[in-house]
């Protein structure tokens, strides 16, 4: 029920935005009534402005949305296969593709170290509230190994930045 609901605002969201794009006096006509709702409309209303200069940057805008869907595709992914790849398995694929995008909406919050402790409490809460439910503290492990990746990800780029010689210098002066 709840993939279908987000798979409904999906949708709505991309109708809204296909509106935006082809109707340009809806967009100002909204940009107008969103800015009076104090200091959230005029955030809104920023935001509203800056999406409507992508109009004529159409192709730009379809790419940079195919390499996000693909982006998230790929992360959940790899949770999903962290989660069977550990003891207790966990929630399928297809909930992988709700979950994960609301757990890095939890990473948002501005805390120290990407919010340690949320994203693994919410991914933990979002596998317990699944179609089929994951064993207590699955979530915590399963973020724990994609912090883990992370880490030895950085450490690897970290190594090849520090291996690489050092850039040629020879600047000729007439």
């Amino acid at each position: 029920a709840a993939l279908r609901t987000f798979q409904g605002l999906t949708g709505f969201a991309t109708a809204g935005l296909a509106l935006w794009i082809m109707f340009p006096r809806l967009a100002a006509w909204m940009i107008a009534r969103v800015s009076r709702f104090g200091r959230v409309g005029a955030f809104v209303a920023q935001e509203f402005a800056t999406l409507d200069e992508f109009r004529d940057r159409l192709p730009l805008l379809c790419i940079a949305f195919v390499l996000t869907v693909l982006v998230l595709t790929l992360v959940s992914t790899t949770f999903y296969l962290l989660s069977h790849g550990t003891p207790g398995g966990g929630p399928g694929w297809q909930e992988h593709t709700l979950i994960v995008p609301l757990v890095m909406l939890s990473a948002l919050v501005p805390l120290p170290m990407q919010g340690l402790g949320v994203v693994d409490y919410t991914l933990g809460y979002m596998y317990q509230h699944s179609a089929s439910p994951a064993p207590i503290g699955q979530g915590f492990i399963v973020a724990m190994a994609m912090r883990l990746i992370g880490i030895i990800i950085g450490g690897l780029a970290a190594l090849g930045y520090a291996l690489l010689p050092p850039p040629n210098k020879d600047v000729s002066t007439p």
